[in-house]
């Protein structure tokens, strides 16, 4: 494959098992069900958002249209995740600043700005049904630079989560 490898691990005490219905070979992303013992099992994405595949001769996949592509590849696997109607929690590193998504006065040059069809499908699709994004600080900071929002985490059921930190 040409796409980033996710890993994720499992602790020997969670009942688990990879929902490979949920993926496919154009996103890193890992769905699994887990669950304590004789509870109801929820549904946990991993992914990374990739800017192009690897190993690329051209910048092809680069393009903001091909990366439209993939992630509407991952948002239609979101989707049908939501809809077995169990708590779902989507985290990763999406490459989407969710600290100016909703600025309106963005500089043509801004990736925000570039990757509006990305964040305007995520609205549409996603968010209607019932799910949150709970980061809502920084999650990279470095001297001379604006801080952004890049590592998001999601749930259909938010309250059930703990209050998300973000160590620095």
């Amino acid at each position: 494959l040409n796409v980033s490898r996710v890993v994720v691990y499992q602790h020997k005490s969670i009942i688990g098992k990879v929902r490979y219905d949920l993926m496919n070979d154009t996103f890193s992303s890992i769905w699994m069900e887990v669950g304590l013992p004789k509870k109801k099992k929820i549904l946990v994405c991993n992914i990374y958002r990739e800017w192009q595949y690897l190993q690329q001769d051209d910048n092809s996949s680069s393009t903001i249209n091909e990366q439209l592509v993939r992630w509407n590849s991952f948002l239609d696997q979101w989707e049908r995740a939501l809809l077995e109607n169990k708590e779902v929690v989507v985290l990763g590193d999406m490459n989407l600043n969710h600290l100016n998504w909703n600025q309106q006065d963005l500089h043509p040059s801004n990736q925000t700005y570039k990757l509006r069809p990305l964040i305007d499908q995520l609205f549409e699709k996603i968010f209607p049904h019932g799910v949150s994004q709970l980061v809502t600080v920084p999650t990279r900071s470095w001297t001379n630079q604006v801080d952004t929002g890049l590592d998001h985490i999601y749930s259909n059921i938010p309250a059930k989560l703990s209050e998300i930190q973000v160590q620095s």
